[in-house]
């Protein structure tokens, strides 16, 4: 079997979330934070054709790099790596030491926050909050109008930008994420939040379950 580019992305921005991963036999892969305020999971053009785990995922995504067009070819306890160059092997981890998402389905029921956000939104807000050092994104209603914020909410006269992503009725709120936890790949998503504590952001090939920060406030 082959990986392709898109799945070479997805792999590299779960290692962004967790250095270790269990593969599942199928088409899915899922991940999820060591603090466990973030998951992820992705669907594949492939198939994966068995149960195996990385410990350190930057370390196998580094190996397979210098490879050109390889082959993978799945052993119980190893996976052979070729090209019409060179042959090399990766050895699994054992999969009790890998931290895996929980078995059971998340959703998020009955939200009190829905909106469409794009990429383009969702990269400019992120990239501000790098260059200014800001330490939480904001998903904010006020107006009738709904924002995504780069913010510092300890500090109310720190820097900060905001772009309008949609519309509300009357709804105030202030829902807050750690920007370490937005770690997601440049797509449209469609956002849901819940004042239960838990936001999911999905789109064709991904989706993310990031859970919202406790000063997060909401009054109808």
């Amino acid at each position: 079997m082959k990986f392709t580019d898109n799945t070479v992305e997805v792999l590299k921005n779960f290692a962004s979330i967790n250095q270790n991963i269990l593969f599942e036999e199928g088409t899915e892969i899922a991940t999820v934070s060591p603090q466990r305020t973030v998951l992820a999971k992705a669907k594949l053009n492939e198939q994966i054709p068995q149960e195996f785990a990385i410990y350190d995922l930057n370390r196998f995504l580094g190996y397979i790099s210098r490879f050109n067009d390889p082959e993978y070819n799945f052993d119980a306890d190893y996976v052979e790596i070729a090209n019409d160059y060179k042959t090399g092997r990766y050895v699994f981890a054992n999969a009790t030491l890998i931290q895996s998402p929980p078995k059971k389905n998340l959703e998020v029921k009955d939200p009190e926050i829905a909106f469409d956000l794009q990429a383009a939104d969702l990269k400019e807000v992120l990239g501000d909050a790098a260059v200014l050092g800001l330490p939480e994104v904001a998903v904010e209603g006020t107006g009738g109008k709904i924002f995504l914020s780069a913010i510092d909410s300890k500090d109310d006269s720190s820097d900060r930008t905001r772009i309008e992503v949609g519309k509300t009725g009357d709804k105030e709120f202030r829902m807050i994420f750690k920007t370490e936890n937005f770690k997601m790949l440049e797509r449209d998503y469609a956002v849901l939040i819940s004042m239960k504590g838990i936001s999911h952001f999905s789109s064709n090939d991904v989706e993310y379950f990031i859970a919202t920060e406790k000063n997060s406030t909401y009054d109808t």
